[in-house]
């Protein structure tokens, strides 16, 4: 079963502001979002391509539209190879300079490497992570592709996935985009947690990740719930009681509620002050 739609869905509406970003104003009622973008963002992927192809008819050299014609590719079922080969040729033809067209280009060619190909080649996709993050380390999309190297490194790469972990501890330092941070923090917290290692840092972590602030509901319940347990497990009966209230009173329908609920009844009443 393929599984690139799910992984290229975030992506489409990122880069849909590609097409009004290279030489176009911003999108309005007058310069909608190219229907080609638009049918990408709807989850409509083998509608996609043919949009960009009659684009592309009309303006050949249009860089933007070619990356979505790669995009419109990577995402179309069922993948091929050939789709996946043709849309790395697209992607390679337009990832020279710093305008926004190239950078996600080179952003959707280390993805490709990563995950788009039938036999992943993580050190390449590995590099090309690394060269943009050296060319553009404050943009967005590379603040993204430093979450893809981190999980790559620690584990996939690293021989030893624990001094990995150890190395990330200063990157949060060079996060500027704060989804990025958020996805940082949780990769960090979820894999001290993995590996065993010290898990009041992953607590650091995760509370770092719910500062930076989540997108998705789901996302933040999962977060809440798993502050409140590991507050539970280190002692910070304070902070696990917050963590679980905010969780039942922001997610009243979440399906771990009686146990967050058990929990809570189990917890002494008293508080136990925060070092």
């Amino acid at each position: 079963m393929s599984h690139t739609p799910v992984r290229i869905l975030r992506l489409c509406a990122c880069l849909a502001s590609v097409a009004l970003s290279v030489g176009r104003a911003p999108a309005s009622p007058e310069k909608p979002v190219p229907d080609g973008w638009r049918a990408l963002i709807e989850r409509r992927f083998n509608e996609a391509g043919p949009e960009f192809v009659r684009a592309l008819s009309v303006a050949p050299q249009d860089r933007s539209l070619i990356v979505g014609q790669a995009v419109a590719l990577l995402a179309k079922q069922p993948r091929t190879q050939g789709n996946v080969a043709e849309a790395e040729s697209l992607l390679a033809s337009v990832e020279d300079g710093t305008d926004e067209a190239a950078i996600s280009a080179r952003y959707l060619r280390a993805r490709v490497a990563e995950v788009h190909l039938f036999e992943p080649d993580y050190p390449r996709a590995a590099e090309r992570y690394e060269a943009l993050i050296a060319a553009v380390p404050e943009h967005p999309v590379a603040q993204a592709a430093m979450v893809k190297l981190l999980r790559l490194r620690v584990y996939y790469l690293a021989a030893d996935p624990i001094t990995a972990l150890r190395d990330a501890e200063s990157w949060g330092e060079r996060f500027t985009d704060a989804g990025a941070r958020r996805d940082y923090h949780v990769i960090m917290a979820r894999s001290l947690i993995f590996f065993g290692q010290d898990r009041a840092r992953a607590l650091v972590h995760l509370r770092a990740a719910e500062r930076a602030g989540f997108v998705l509901s789901g996302n933040e319940a999962d977060a809440l719930v798993a502050v409140g347990e590991l507050a539970r497990e280190l002692g910070d009966s304070r902070l696990a009681r917050e963590s679980f209230n905010r969780f039942l009173e922001r997610h009243p329908r979440d399906q771990r509620r009686h146990f967050v609920q058990t929990l809570l009844a189990t917890m002494p009443v008293a508080e136990v002050p925060r070092p």
